[in-house]
């Protein structure tokens, strides 16, 4: 199982706000069956700069190393969710950000309805940057009215990453299921941030996909997402 989208860095953002709860966020992984996951702090272009950045999330992954079991813990990859901003596909500068090896890039989007502006400089980010763009948790977009714009970005080589909390609640379920259903979905995600209020649930909702539509699909997903990862350099 592969987590694509995770908060446990100690101290970078709004996620993990000790090496303690850092070291439970990756044994609660581990119980869950997650082979591998991918660390993604919060980078905001407009109030930060790479430099910083990188300074902050490299101080905490040398105390992360200081509770990181290679035998107990997933492997893994550490890359960024940067948010989107205006003109964000002429910084170059964020190409540092990708999954370290590869040129995957995790974005995240404004929560309000987008328009055609946003969709093309999404794809521009693509092409000038010469990166894949993963979608950050699209699940959360939806209530936007932003569907259509799912669809064009996912028809145009942008990749779907979905939450593991769309697949928790049966007011939901039935809409995540039709996403993957449709082959839209590329990556899942935990987006854990910590013990208590955002836990990692990933395996809740495997389970919970597998009960509804079975093993396939999930094993199409977490193929494709091991494919993205194939050059990334782990810890």
């Amino acid at each position: 199982m592969i987590d694509f989208h995770t908060h446990l860095l100690p101290n970078v953002d709004d996620g993990s706000k000790s090496i303690e709860e850092t070291k439970l966020l990756l044994d609660e992984l581990s119980r869950q069956g997650v082979g591998t996951a991918v660390l993604t702090p919060h980078f905001y272009p407009l109030a930060d700069t790479v430099k910083k950045f990188l300074e902050r999330r490299n101080k905490a992954i040398t105390e992360l190393l200081t509770v990181y079991d290679k035998k107990l813990h997933p492997l893994l990859f550490v890359g960024a969710e940067v948010a989107y901003f205006h003109g964000i596909s002429k910084a170059d500068e964020l190409r540092q950000l990708c999954v370290e090896g590869t040129d995957i890039f995790l974005l995240e989007l404004p929560f309000c309805k987008w328009d055609d502006g946003v969709v093309q400089e999404v794809l521009d980010i693509a092409d000038n940057l010469q990166v894949k763009v993963v979608l950050a948790h699209i699940n959360r977009y939806l209530p936007h009215k932003n569907a259509k714009y799912l669809d064009i970005l996912q028809k145009n080589g942008i990749i779907l990453q979905a939450n593991a909390e769309w697949f928790l609640e049966k007011k939901t379920l039935k809409k995540g299921i039709k996403y993957i259903k449709q082959e839209k979905i590329g990556c899942l995600g935990s987006d854990a941030h910590n013990t208590l209020t955002r836990p990692p649930r990933i395996r809740e909702a495997v389970d919970n996909i597998a009960i509804k539509i079975g093993d396939k699909p999930l094993n199409r997903i977490f193929e494709f997402s091991k494919n993205l990862l194939k050059k990334a350099k782990s810890l």
